[in-house]
């Protein structure tokens, strides 16, 4: 062996541990550097509640083979409500902490101007940056929401009175909190680079959220076309199928134009009978959607919600790439 061999430095070659760490390397290493605390809060908190949802999966199909409701009531409504409270809390912690400061907080800080000057284009940047948020994003809720899934399906006519059309149970499972996430993602982001600072985009994105909040729970049945049943006037009232939720209540005419369902209930110059005669009144009717449209209707709002996420952001970089830093 020469004698220059011989004087290489022994640490020339790297150490087994070094080679670990650097799993991540270059810009992903220092954005993994730069979030790391709230990325692992939120990775840990994913495994966490994952793992614990999937626990008392058992004890609801134990339930299940001695049904009672009065002892689901008591044991597991609370437990499957306040799962779903945080679950549908996640992606406004998503917006708020992980979206929001993104790029906000690296433009007040002057970090951007740096990492750009150190021969890494805006452009790559940008795109490490939101690559990483939109991992971790789906790699923490996609089992959270799993989990939730496998937990309340085989009890779904007991929680929350078997009504999956609320937000409560329609937001928690299925694509849903993935693509929620993935919606206040993009719309923290794009806050945080219109305001630039970091503290207020995260207070403006907890306000935006709240608001879009209000919206959804207005248009979230939107995406699925109600199905409708109908009885003679004078019978009961007819009966959805089982599993489905209440939509709208409607009386019909003879034409089959459609009324309120109030219609010759509260009528000073007539009698109801003879409201009904005037107006030509003959049936009841019921909206209703029943409970195999729920995975479609969770698919299709999903896709527009991605969809919208993806223009959002996309959007937010490339005007983020053109803007003076």
């Amino acid at each position: 062996m020469s004698a220059t061999a011989d004087a290489l430095p022994k640490t020339s070659a790297p150490a087994p541990g070094r080679r670990g760490r650097r799993l991540l390397r270059g810009m992903t290493w220092v954005v993994w550097r730069q979030h790391r605390i709230v990325f692992l809060v939120f990775l840990t908190a994913a495994v966490v509640m994952s793992a614990g949802m999937a626990w008392q999966r058992s004890d609801v199909m134990e339930f299940l083979r001695h049904p009672s409701g009065t002892d689901f009531q008591e044991w597991f409504d609370s437990d499957l409500d306040g799962m779903s409270r945080i679950l549908r809390l996640v992606p406004v912690f998503v917006g708020v902490f992980i979206g929001a400061p993104l790029i906000a907080a690296d433009r007040e800080r002057g970090t951007a101007r740096l990492v750009t000057t150190q021969s890494v284009t805006r452009t790559r940047w940008l795109v490490t940056k939101a690559a990483m948020a939109l991992l971790v994003t789906v790699v923490c809720t996609a089992p959270m929401s799993a989990a939730f899934t496998w937990w309340w399906k085989p009890v779904h006519a007991y929680f929350n009175g078997g009504n999956w059309a609320s937000g409560a149970v329609f937001d928690a499972t299925g694509p849903m909190p993935v693509a929620l996430a993935l919606f206040h993602l993009a719309l923290g982001t794009a806050i945080g680079v219109l305001v630039r600072r970091a503290v207020p985009a995260m207070g403006l994105t907890f306000v935006c959220s709240a608001v879009l909040g209000l919206v959804w729970d207005r248009y979230r049945l939107a995406f699925g076309t109600p199905r409708t049943v109908t009885a003679p006037l004078g019978g009961s009232f007819p009966e959805r199928p089982k599993g489905s939720v209440h939509h709208d209540s409607w009386t019909v005419d003879m034409d089959g134009k459609l009324h309120g369902s109030g219609a010759c209930s509260h009528y000073a110059e007539r009698t109801p009978e003879l409201c009904r005669a005037h107006t030509g009144i003959v049936a009841k009717r019921i909206d209703y959607f029943g409970f195999d449209q729920m995975p479609g209707m969770q698919w299709a709002a999903a896709a527009v919600l991605v969809a919208v996420a993806a223009v959002v952001l996309g959007t937010a970089l490339w005007w983020a790439a053109r803007r003076t830093l």
